[in-house]
């Protein structure tokens, strides 16, 4: 019998090959999208990754900013223009269905920055007598 989650709950070659797709679509449309207003229009957004759910049905964007901009600020900037990218992305894409678009902060790099100062603090802190 099948699981409900196919391969132990990994995503299978289509939703990787979807959420490819979605992500490289999606950088080209936000670069050469003029919804952004002048205070944000320098912004370097990178959408670091793309989840597609099993139906892909649903993409989930995990957005980081680089630079001195807030990335809860161009989150929701993405947000509040949801269904034009979505719409554009329809035009691009050739899927019988275009997918809802949610945007998510990407926290995985401050975690790893955040694991690394751990590990540093924590092996100053350590003596080794021989």
């Amino acid at each position: 019998m099948k699981s409900k989650f196919g391969n132990k709950g990994m995503p299978s070659q289509r939703q990787l090959r979807v959420s490819e797709l979605i992500k490289r679509k999606l950088a080209d449309l936000i670069l050469r999208m003029d919804f952004f207003d002048s205070n944000i229009s320098t912004a370097s957004i990178s959408i670091s990754e793309v989840r597609c759910s099993p139906d892909l049905k649903v993409a989930t964007a995990y957005v980081l900013s680089i630079g001195e901009h807030k990335t809860e600020d161009l989150v929701a900037l993405l947000r509040v223009n949801t269904k034009e990218l979505r719409f554009q992305l329809g035009k691009t894409l050739d899927l019988k269905y275009t997918p809802e678009i949610r945007f998510i902060e990407d926290i995985s790099v401050d975690q790893m920055l955040r694991t690394e100062r751990l590990l540093k603090d924590t092996k100053g802190s350590l003596n080794f007598e021989d």
